[in-house]
């Protein structure tokens, strides 16, 4: 039997656990009150875009550029998947994965393009160790957009694949 020393201590001990983990669960809301703000104002932004983009396709009859035209026949669809570094979110990584085996599923060839660890783990696991990866979490992530975008793009324009299909969440 623990002597009342030893109970006291115990507690003590409990204490201190739980406001370790009170101080943890507030960063890790300011944090989630800091993305969730960037996504709402970067969305509006997004979906501009994408409504300008669509209505000048629509106004226009042919446009001469490379991104325009259908990709080479017979290459590889690209997919960019993207995943988290990191696990412990419950089924946020698997679920993106899952949609990203289900696409390569209907294709004869797939070229993956990961970004996130637990992505870059994922496709190797399907076997194509020599796909480009990159993480999220050194450097800027606009520098990994860049680069993403680039090597995506430099593959479609060389022919290398066919299409290119983001596979990644969406806050809803």
């Amino acid at each position: 039997m623990p002597s009342v020393r030893d109970l006291r201590d115990r507690i003590r001990s409990l204490k201190n656990t739980q406001q370790i983990t009170k101080a943890m669960k507030q960063v890790a809301a300011a944090k989630i009150r800091r993305a969730e703000t960037a996504r709402r104002r970067a969305r509006p932004y997004a979906d501009a875009i994408a409504e300008m983009l669509n209505d000048l396709m629509n106004a226009v009859g042919s446009v001469d550029h490379p991104f325009m035209k259908p990709g080479s026949a017979g290459a590889a669809s690209g997919v960019i998947l993207m995943s988290a570094d990191k696990g412990l979110a419950g089924a946020f990584n698997s679920n993106v994965i899952r949609e990203a085996e289900a696409y390569a599923r209907g294709r004869s060839a797939v070229r993956y393009y990961a970004v996130g660890t637990k992505a870059r783990n994922a496709v190797r696991r399907l076997g194509q160790t020599d796909a480009p990866a990159w993480t999220l979490g050194g450097g800027s992530k606009l520098d990994t957009a860049r680069e993403v975008a680039a090597r995506a793009t430099s593959d479609f324009t060389s022919g290398k694949i066919s299409d290119i299909v983001l596979v990644s969440q969406k806050l809803v």
